[in-house]
């Protein structure tokens, strides 16, 4: 779950491709019922990392300003 959108090629239909680091002790239905809910906010033209990434970067860049003036 990112920027990076992939997808594979399954019976003639391309599916987005979703890979998560799994290891013992991690909430596997968490994860995947979380994916889901992007997936949806994505169709229904949200992309929610995008607009973390915006928001990330309008806040490194304020930091930067402070310590300019500063």
């Amino acid at each position: 779950i990112g920027l990076e959108e992939r997808f594979i090629e399954f019976l003639d239909i391309q599916v987005p491709l979703y890979v998560h680091p799994v290891k013992p002790g991690r909430d596997i239905v968490l994860l995947i019922e979380t994916t889901v809910l992007n997936h949806r906010l994505k169709e229904m033209g949200y992309h929610s990392a995008k607009e973390f990434n915006i928001k990330l970067l309008e806040e490194i860049a304020k930091g930067k300003k402070i310590e300019k003036e500063g």
